[in-house]
């Protein structure tokens, strides 16, 4: 293990000596690194931020979504194939809700517009009061104000945490609307990473509160604009819910006379997180072969993938490996494996931690 940590001061020292020399190049790489580090990463958030990081959601492996936006015609097509899902949901955001406070304060809050089903299909749980349900969220038919639930983060910092805070008004783009619920602590919706919510309101709501359903925009056919995310039935594989799905949006092409209608090629794509990420590594792992490097430092890039996706980007380390030495932080044990050399930290005493190498033989 010594001897490790000797061979690797020497290769750092080594390598500032070489950047020393060339002020230049050394300026140049790493203004390249830095832009390349910066597109990478917008890339991975992105591809990454659908279905990953939500506190309280169980099973999110079950969880996938459409690869693109969808129209509401077509998610209500999609949400009656049960044999596939066992419930489904569409959600519009970001959508920028004016929130009226004591004072004539008003704060621009961000949240989602969604279907009924957006709470159960996640199965999350809310802290007080209930979350929408197909029957009672029907007020446009009744006159009432519509319903809203609230984040947990937006019930402490707004409202100071009132405990009686169900059936209160909220004046949302200057209507009312009656809070029925608050959502879990640290529960920021179905996309965090991309589209934080403090606000759920229904997409029953009416237009001159949400200006994003004008024109009768549930019921176009052309204006794909909602997220759409199903929980997958036991049994169930993305590749074979991806081919079902794929066959309705071409028999709705054909029936609608669309003008891609005879277009070749899938029209629907399935995405889990796992494989949202692995498609960000992928753009990563592409820059760096368009621009190699002998030495590359992948932190926790594995994290978000699944098993299965584990293993793909393993096999593209190992090939890789032949030109560029790669030191990868990870917890993955799968990952591991395929090292030649681990360093681990370990803390046998309390507080004092020490660091543990071992290096494999090759068979």
């Amino acid at each position: 293990p010594a001897e490790h940590l000797a061979e690797l001061r020497q290769d750092i020292r080594y390598g500032l000596r070489m950047l020393a020399a060339s002020p230049g190049f050394t300026a140049v790489a790493m203004a390249s690194l830095s832009l390349g580090i910066c597109i990478a990463t917008c890339a991975y958030s992105e591809m990454n931020g659908l279905l990953r990081n939500l506190p309280g959601v169980p099973h999110p492996d079950q969880l996938v979504a459409l690869e693109a936006r969808a129209s509401y015609p077509s998610y209500q097509s999609y949400r009656r194939l049960d044999r596939l899902f066992s419930a489904t949901f569409a959600y519009l955001a970001p959508v920028p809700f004016g929130v009226s406070f004591g004072g004539g304060r008003s704060e621009r809050i961000w949240g989602h517009l969604v279907t009924p089903s957006y709470f159960s299909t996640l199965g999350v749980r809310p802290l007080l009061g209930r979350f929408f349900d197909s029957v009672n969220e029907q007020h446009d038919q009744s006159g009432q104000p519509p319903a809203v639930v609230i984040s947990y983060r937006f019930w402490q910092e707004h409202l100071g945490s009132d405990p009686s805070i169900i059936g209160k008004s909220l004046r949302i783009n200057g209507y009312p609307s009656t809070v029925i619920g608050v959502g879990p602590k640290e529960f920021l919706g179905a996309s965090p990473s991309l589209f934080v919510a403090d606000l759920w309101l229904p997409v029953s709501v009416d237009a001159r509160l949400a200006p994003e359903l004008a024109d009768n925009a549930l019921e176009r056919r052309d204006l794909n604009m909602f997220q759409v995310v199903g929980r997958l039935r036991p049994g169930v594989t993305e590749a074979g819910a991806e081919a079902e799905l794929d066959a309705v949006a071409q028999q709705l092409q054909q029936s609608y006379g669309e003008a891609d209608r005879d277009r070749k090629g899938r029209r629907v794509l399935l995405l889990s997180g796992g494989e949202k990420a692995l498609t960000a590594l992928a753009l990563l792992v592409g820059i760096f072969q368009y621009a190699p490097s002998p030495f590359c430092i992948l932190d926790e890039v594995d994290a978000p993938l699944d098993e299965a996706n584990i293993g793909r980007f393993t096999e593209l380390v190992r090939e890789m490996s032949v030109q560029t030495q790669f030191v990868l932080i990870t917890h993955s044990k799968k990952t591991m494996s395929i090292a030649p050399v681990l360093y681990g930290v370990t803390m046998q005493e309390p507080g004092v931690s020490k660091l543990v190498s071992v290096r494999f033989g090759v068979s």
